[in-house]
């Protein structure tokens, strides 16, 4: 499964953005499809307590080397491979998890053995605190699954 990796034409997210073309059946069947789904906010540590196999999982984690924590307490080194950790067992628990972050070489040797599948993703970063931060970039798409 590929998230956003072309669009229909051939182009690009970044692309894609920059024309702003909104399929609305597309957006209604999103809609429909997101009636039936349960959406949960927790800890990474936490959210095996009630997650069961065939559920999603999607980390929005702080992405190595660019942005460190979304309040005072940094997500460094050590957090980020917990968090590797962590989606390895939710993963032998037959639950699917999805992740993106930051296209580095750590990140890279990180998540680069089973059962993770990595994939590049084209981006567009419309929100950040520098001005050259903004714009299309590669990240990395992890998945537990194909």
């Amino acid at each position: 499964m590929d998230v956003l990796a072309v669009g229909r034409d051939g182009a690009r997210p970044c692309d894609l953005a920059q024309k702003r073309r909104v399929d609305p059946g597309l957006l209604l069947d999103a809609s429909e499809a997101l009636q039936r789904v349960q959406i949960h906010r927790a800890h990474f540590l936490e959210v095996g307590r009630f997650v069961r196999t065939g559920d999603l999982v999607y980390a929005d984690s702080p992405y190595d080397g660019v942005f460190d924590g979304y309040d005072c307490s940094k997500f460094g080194d050590d957090a980020q491979i917990h968090l590797r950790d962590q989606a390895a067992r939710l993963a032998e628990r037959g639950v699917f998890v999805m992740l993106t972050n930051a296209n580095t070489v750590k990140v890279r040797a990180w998540y680069g053995s089973a059962p993770f599948v990595v994939r590049e993703l084209s981006t567009v970063q419309t929100i950040a605190t520098k001005s050259e931060s903004r714009g299309c970039r590669e990240d990395l798409l992890i998945t537990t699954y194909e």
